[in-house]
């Protein structure tokens, strides 16, 4: 059972949240906090596994609160919820540490997911967060072959695919190999580069422009 803190300014946000969750059976909304004091006092008290914290403009939660959780709650995963992923707000929040971040616009599918994958200690960003974090792009192959030459260069195509968000299934019909073929692949790239889970290649592969 995944204990789960929802800080969010807005009430019905909150209560959307809530009403999503209630019926999961491995996931416990614990408390809830429309301002810093009650996160600071539920984090505190129920030391909670998870916290989705609202991040965004003047008034909302901040990097503060952040600091606050890791400090009183270290234990507690976080997930950034935000209407407005600007870039400097997504490099703020990765700099603070947090590895999960999501925009008010994910259906329900999206957050259960987002919820899950980092339930399982993993990090999870939303294709809109992806988009704003991969506006740069070089030369990806040019770039890996720099980065870990001991990849070889279907590995290193692989690895692009993957940073770009695209699936293992979708990786075998561009390339037109068995998906078993692209998990061998992956399970290979991982153990080179001392990764654990393809969230942590994509982030890998975001960190180092190479997408």
């Amino acid at each position: 059972m995944t204990t789960a803190v929802i800080a969010d300014t807005q009430p019905l946000y909150r209560d959307g949240l809530k009403l999503l969750l209630r019926n999961r059976r491995n996931v416990k909304v614990v408390s809830e906090a429309e301002n810093s004091e009650e996160l600071s006092k539920a984090v505190t008290q129920y030391q909670p596994q998870l916290v989705m914290l609202d991040y965004d403009l003047p008034g909302h939660f901040s990097v503060d609160d952040i600091g606050m959780i890791r400090k009183n709650s270290p234990e507690s995963r976080i997930i950034i919820v935000s209407s407005d992923p600007c870039k400097s707000n997504i490099n703020r929040v990765l700099e603070s540490g947090v590895e999960s971040y999501i925009t008010k616009e994910c259906n329900k599918e999206q957050v259960l997911r987002a919820i899950e994958t980092v339930a399982r200690g993993e990090k999870f960003f939303c294709h809109k967060v992806l988009e704003v974090l991969l506006e740069k792009r070089v030369n990806p192959v040019a770039a890996l072959a720099g980065i870990a030459p001991e990849l070889t260069e279907r590995e290193m195509e692989v690895t692009r695919y993957i940073g770009t968000g695209k699936k293992p299934f979708e990786i075998a019909d561009e390339f037109s190999i068995s998906i078993h073929t692209v998990r061998t692949h992956l399970k290979n790239i991982m153990k080179k580069l001392n990764l654990k889970s393809t969230s942590d290649l994509v982030l890998y592969a975001i960190n180092n422009r190479i997408v």
